[in-house]
C-alpha cells in the first residue's frame, strides 16, 4: 500500500482476442494517489489501444479514462482488510475503441495476508453500463481473485483470475 503524499504510477501491456476473432491490443496505465492511510484516488486508462477485427479497419489511439476514490474501512483484524471502490469510466477514446459512454461502478475488496509470503485478494463489482446492444442488460458483474508471493526483495509473482457477467452478453 502506497504512503500518503506518495504517488504510484504502472505500465503494462495487454493482448486480448485474435484467432479468427477481433483482437485487441492496449498499453494500459494506472496513477495511484493516497491521500491518508484509508484513501486512494487512482486514475486509469490506455495510453495506446489498437484494435483489429477479424474483417474490417483497424482502429488506433487512446482508450477509455477511469477515475476512482478508494476506501479502506478500518478493521482490527490482524493481516485482514477490507475496502470499497466508486468509479466512473469516461468516454476518452475515439469512436470504436470505448463503450462511447459513461459507466458508474461499485465494488467490494477483500484483502489477507495468507501467511508471511503469500497474499490473496478478491473483489466482487457492479457496473452499470451507459451503452448496450439491444437484449443486454446495463448491469454488468464481475468478479477477481489474485493470489501474490514474493520472489526476492524487488519481484513479485501474481496468478489473476477474473470473470465477468451480463444478461444477454457472451
Amino acid at each position: 500500500m502506497s504512503r500518503p503524499g506518495w504517488l504510484e504510477v504502472e505500465f503494462a501491456g495487454q493482448r486480448s482476442g485474435g484467432n479468427h476473432t477481433d483482437r485487441r491490443d492496449n498499453l494500459p496505465y494506472l496513477l495511484k494517489l493516497a491521500l491518508s492511510e484509508n484513501w486512494r484516488v487512482l486514475l486509469s486508462g490506455d495510453t495506446q489501444a489498437r484494435l483489429t477485427p477479424d474483417v474490417g479497419t483497424r482502429l488506433a489511439g487512446i482508450g477509455d479514462t477511469t477515475a476512482t476514490s478508494k476506501y479502506r474501512l478500518p478493521w482490527d483484524v490482524e493481516r485482514t482488510a477490507f475496502g470499497a471502490e466508486a468509479s466512473v469510466k469516461l468516454p476518452t477514446s475515439k469512436t470504436g475503441l470505448g463503450s462511447g459512454a459513461r459507466d458508474p461502478s461499485l465494488k467490494g475488496i477483500y484483502s489477507v495476508d495468507l501467511d508471511r509470503d503469500f497474499h490473496l485478494n478478491a473483489d466482487l463489482a457492479g457496473t452499470r453500463l451507459g451503452k448496450v446492444d439491444p437484449g443486454q442488460g446495463r448491469t454488468q458483474l464481475a468478479w477477481a481473485t489474485a493470489v501474490s508471493n514474493p520472489l526476492g526483495d524487488a519481484w513479485r509473482v501474481v496468478v489473476d483470475l477474473s470473470g465477468r457477467w451480463q444478461r444477454g452478453a457472451d
